[in-house]
């Protein structure tokens, strides 16, 4: 009985054929989550490769600062370094001039006016030398304050227009020199780098253009009395006149990328 049951079930399964055999499911692989590890690498990576135009921005010019440049110029004319006396009379025909601190009662001022300063509009200045030729060998002190004009272009001296109606820059150079002297060597007064703040303020004006004329007041204090020099002027000869010399840098500027 049972034999034939088993065959009959084996002859059922021959006429039906093989039994279908299901695949299985494809699973789809899955996702691995990004590590902090593997974030921090990335954000690093973005942040080195956006770091230009977080600092200048991608349409910031590229800014170099250009050499350095010096102009020289010379006192060119007899009515262009002039002084005021105490008595308030305008002196511009002296071979000699006596700057530094006046007498005790009245301080002593004097000018010098240099035409065709040939410095861009924006330069920024490095120093600025003021030199005269000494008259006479001398260990004296010397008291002065020196700044230029807060002027576009300074006009020329006048009797309506002397050194001491003129007004000056913020930045002012005050020398409180002692030294040694001798005659006719050229000397340098006051520190360079600290003239060249008050030169800056009249480069910086809407108004400066590149041969304009400057010019420098002397301004000698009453107090204390008689702290002051001898030096040449435009008149003892154009060799031995009053002289600047600027050195300056001119900023150039590129477009970004190139």
């Amino acid at each position: 009985m049972t034999s034939l049951v088993l065959k009959d079930r084996a002859t059922s399964a021959s006429l039906l054929g093989p039994i279908p055999v299901r695949a299985p499911r494809a699973i789809p692989p899955r996702r691995r989550r990004p590590s902090l590890r593997s974030g921090v690498v990335v954000a690093w990576m973005a942040l080195i490769m956006l770091a230009p135009f977080l600092v200048r921005g991608p349409s910031t010019a590229n800014v170099d600062a250009a050499a350095s440049q010096t102009t020289v110029r010379s006192i060119a004319a007899s009515a262009d370094d002039v002084r005021s006396l105490e008595s308030g009379e305008l002196v511009s025909d002296e071979a000699v001039v006596a700057i530094g601190a006046g007498d005790g009662d009245f301080p002593s001022i004097a000018g010098f006016r240099f035409a065709n300063l040939r410095v861009p509009p924006g330069a920024i200045i490095e120093a600025v030398h003021f030199s005269l030729v000494k008259v006479g060998n001398a260990g004296n002190p010397l008291r002065l304050d020196l700044a230029f004009e807060a002027a576009d272009s300074a006009a020329s001296f006048t009797d309506q227009a002397p050194p001491g109606g003129r007004i000056c820059t913020g930045a002012i150079l005050a020398i409180g020199e002692d030294r040694q002297l001798l005659d006719g060597r050229r000397y340098t007064l006051g520190d360079p780098t600290k003239l060249a703040l008050s030169l800056q303020e009249v480069v910086e004006r809407p108004g400066w253009r590149a041969g304009n004329s400057v010019v420098l007041i002397a301004y000698g204090p009453a107090d204390p009395s008689w702290t002051r020099l001898a030096f040449a002027t435009y008149d003892a000869g154009p060799e031995r006149a009053p002289q600047l010399t600027v050195t300056y840098r001119v900023l150039a500027v590129s477009a970004a990328g190139k």
